[in-house]
């Protein structure tokens, strides 16, 4: 399970002077996104209580059982313009979008909301559209 910002730079100008300002947004970002999943895990959850604490109704962020799915958060830079957040827990996918049993419990959009949301507040995103 992957989130990956992307940048795009329009003239070949401004891709030389802004690379490094991009690659450090895009460091800082990533830095976000386990802080913010974790925070979307804390969040108070609906559904039935379970041995370690009230578990996640469909439709919400999955609550944390074990804590495994926070912890195991891999961020990789592979160049000046990408990043990743990657989710390493193997049941990763089936909390996103769900199976057959289990109804999804989304979190890369939320967790992308709110990096963003973090971003802003923080001023990390001084300019450009909101």
């Amino acid at each position: 399970m992957r989130l990956t910002v992307t940048a795009q730079l329009d003239k070949p100008a401004a891709e030389r002077s802004l690379r490094r300002d991009v690659r450090a947004w895009i460091e800082r970002a990533l830095k976000l996104a386990p802080q913010v999943f974790q925070k979307l895990q804390r969040e108070p959850k609906s559904g039935h209580p379970g041995p370690i604490a009230r578990r996640s109704a469909p439709g919400e962020a999955p609550a944390a059982q074990t804590g495994r799915l926070g912890r195991e958060i891999e961020t990789v830079q592979p160049d000046d313009l990408h990043g990743e957040a990657r989710w390493q827990a193997g049941y990763a996918n089936y909390l996103e979008e769900g199976t057959a049993n289990l109804a999804a419990r989304p979190f890369l959009e939320r967790t992308a909301e709110g990096v963003l949301s973090e971003a802003r507040s923080s001023g990390l995103l001084g300019r450009g559209p909101a």
